[in-house]
């Protein structure tokens, strides 16, 4: 009887080496040739067990394949994988070198608004990992500084493949949320991170609403210097107000002065400072309105001397309107050469001034007029000068150092 040897003839593994990133489909190749049906087993070094519906086996005549595959692998897969047959003729193998590589976390920050943050708004970082496995932690710092784990907000997978987000919220940033935030994501084979720089940003104050005002003569007014901002404090500039006047909240946002007079005309500045130092100002100019002189002759008697010893009954007159909103009459008086009628130089001044009170539409109307007879006597004290100065005045009440004059020198023609 002869002993008859069947040849084992071979099997080689395919890929003998191989890299492969987590969370892949792990395939090896393993081509056997026999002439007498094999039996073919895998084995691994690595730390798992290999389900047998992992392993398919086929053959066409004497080329026997046998594929293992195997979905989503980890690092626990990494290992000698050892494909072996035998048949009557003895047991061959070959193997395989398999190495699970898991990067570690990709790391990306952006944020909104971009680079910067308006103070005492908010502020929105997004991080953004990419990682085959899912992160342990994603943890945030600000300047170098662990955020405490009240302030950490949690992370969440996207619909993205491998690919997790953390957002960072900064409610009413202030100025020591400047600087250097970084995002940490960790697995197991490492630490990813990235850096963004914020700054945040302080508005200057803007002053709202500060216009140019017209006031009547006598009225208490206020100029609100309204701002926004933040740390406001305010320093107006008033023009210096005359004894008849009072002015008070120079270091607040409102300036009270009154009663306005004629003095209180000019350019008044509103400062404001916020806290780190913003100065803005804004000028507000006040004019003040006085009655308005509607008519008067008075100016022209140089032109036109008044006759006084011809008999007829020459007139100056002159006419004021008071502004409506005044909260005083108006008092209307004449000068001659610059003494004021009525005074003990004539007892009968009045008799040649008129005065009409004001009317419904706040207009006085006030009269010399020349008596021969009579202002003879009234100037005689001056009898050898023919030329004087008149002047007709409105007073602005009784207690305002105000007035508005018509003036004119007039030749009585003695």
């Amino acid at each position: 009887m002869f002993n008859v040897t069947v040849p084992t003839s071979g099997v080689s593994l395919t890929p003998d080496s191989l890299e492969i990133y987590y969370n892949m489909t792990l395939e090896l190749n393993c081509r056997v040739f026999s002439v007498t049906p094999p039996t073919i087993n895998w084995t691994t070094t690595a730390n798992v067990t290999i389900p047998s519906e992992s392993i398919v086996t086929m053959n066409t005549g004497n080329m026997y394949k046998s594929v293992l595959t195997i979905d989503n692998i980890d690092l626990s897969y990494t290992g000698l994988y050892t494909c072996s047959f035998t048949n009557q003729g003895g047991t061959e193998s070959d193997v395989s070198n398999v190495t699970v590589i898991l990067p570690v976390p990709t790391v990306s920050i952006t944020s909104s608004p971009m680079k910067y943050a308006t103070y005492a708004d908010h502020q929105f970082i997004m991080c953004t990992v990419t990682s085959l496995m899912r992160p342990s932690s994603i943890v945030w710092y600000h300047n170098d500084t662990l955020i405490s784990s009240g302030a950490q907000p949690s992370f969440t997978a996207t619909v993205a493949p491998n690919t997790y987000t953390s957002v960072l919220v900064r409610d009413n940033v202030v100025l020591r949320d400047n600087g250097v935030y970084r995002c940490q994501a960790q697995n197991m084979a490492g630490i990813g991170a990235d850096n963004i720089t914020i700054n945040v940003f302080v508005p200057q104050p803007v002053i709202l609403n500060l216009n140019d005002i017209n006031a009547t003569i006598g009225l208490n007014i206020t100029l609100n210097c309204t701002a926004s901002g933040f740390g406001l404090t305010y320093d107006w500039e008033p023009v210096p107000c005359s004894s008849d006047c009072t002015i008070s909240g120079l270091n607040t946002p409102i300036l009270s002065l009154g009663p306005v007079v004629f003095g209180s005309a000019g350019e008044y500045v509103c400062n404001v400072t916020d806290f780190i130092g913003q100065k803005v100002s804004k000028i507000i100019t006040i004019t003040p309105l006085g009655p308005t002189l509607l008519s008067s002759n008075v100016s022209n008697c140089a032109a036109t001397p008044i006759q006084v010893i011809n008999g007829t009954n020459e007139f100056l007159q002159c006419s004021f309107q008071n502004r409506p909103d005044a909260p005083y009459n108006l008092t209307v008086d004449w000068f001659i050469s610059g003494q004021r009628f009525g005074t003990s130089r004539a007892s009968n001044a009045s008799t040649f001034v008129t005065t009409t009170p004001e009317d419904e539409n706040r207009i006085v109307t006030t009269m010399i007029s020349f008596n021969p007879v009579d202002y003879l006597n009234f100037i005689s004290p001056d009898i050898s000068s023919f030329e004087h100065a008149y002047t007709c005045t409105a007073f602005i009440g009784n207690f305002f150092n105000e007035q508005v004059t018509s003036n004119g020198t007039c030749l009585e023609g003695l």
